[in-house]
C-alpha cells in the first residue's frame, strides 16, 4: 500500500496470498470497496477471527481528534466495552472513530475465501476477492449468493468487476454488541499503528 493513493490508509503489513495463482493487491481491494458501494476508506490487511482480510471502513476524524486530545486511546477491555452498551454510560463512553461497513476477503480458493466472509457477515456486509478464473464458477456464485456474500473477479479485459453482489450490512438475523465495538476499536488501534490517523 502506498499512502499517495486517495482514500487508502498506508500499512506496513505484507500482501496478501490472493485466490491461486494471483495475489490480491491493496489497489484491488480499494477499487473494490469502491464497486461494492462500500467507500473508499481501505484499512489495512488484518486477522479478523481468523480470517484475512481488508476492514472498509468509515472514519470520524472529529472523534478521533477529540480522544486524541483527552488522551482515550482504542479500548480493547472487553468488561470497559460491555459497560459502555449500558445507557447509563452514555458520559463515559469514548466517540467511535471507526465504523466497519464491509470486509474483502481473499484465499488461496474461493471455498477458503468464502469459509472466512461467511465467519464476518455477523459484522458487515462481505465479499470475496479473485484475480484469476473462478472453478466451478457456477457452484461459486450459487454459494456466495445463498450466504449474502459479494465476490468480485477480474474479466477477459482486465478489468475488476462484481460477480454477486454483496449483501448490504450485516446478516439479518445479527444485532450489534460489545463485540462490534471491540473490531472497531481494534481496527482504530491498527490505523493509528500504522500511521493512518493524523
Amino acid at each position: 500500500m502506498t499512502s499517495g493513493q486517495p482514500g487508502l490508509f498506508p500499512s506496513n503489513v505484507g500482501t496478501p496470498a490472493g485466490l491461486a495463482p494471483t495475489l490480491i493487491s491493496s489497489s484491488d481491494a480499494q477499487k473494490a470497496a469502491e464497486l461494492l458501494g462500500w467507500g473508499q476508506r481501505v484499512a489495512p490487511r488484518m486477522t479478523l477471527f481468523g480470517v484475512q482480510a481488508y476492514p472498509v471502513v468509515d472514519i470520524s476524524e472529529r472523534a478521533h481528534d477529540l480522544r486524541e486530545r483527552l488522551d482515550q486511546p482504542p479500548v480493547l477491555d472487553h468488561d470497559v466495552l460491555a459497560v459502555w452498551q449500558w445507557p447509563e454510560a452514555a458520559p463515559m463512553r469514548a466517540p467511535e472513530v471507526v465504523k466497519l461497513r464491509g470486509a474483502l476477503s481473499s484465499a488461496r480458493s474461493w471455498r477458503s475465501a468464502l469459509s472466512g466472509a461467511s465467519r464476518l457477515r455477523g459484522f458487515c456486509s462481505t465479499a470475496v476477492m479473485a484475480t484469476s478464473p473462478l472453478v466451478h464458477e457456477e457452484e461459486c456464485l450459487l454459494e456466495c449468493k445463498l450466504q449474502g456474500v459479494g465476490m468480485l473477479a477480474v474479466d477477459s479485459s482486465g478489468q475488476l468487476r462484481v460477480v454477486e453482489p454483496a449483501r448490504r450490512g450485516r446478516s439479518p438475523q445479527a444485532r450489534r454488541r460489545t463485540l462490534d465495538r471491540w473490531i472497531e476499536e481494534l481496527i482504530y488501534q491498527e490505523l493509528i499503528h500504522a500511521g493512518a490517523l493524523a
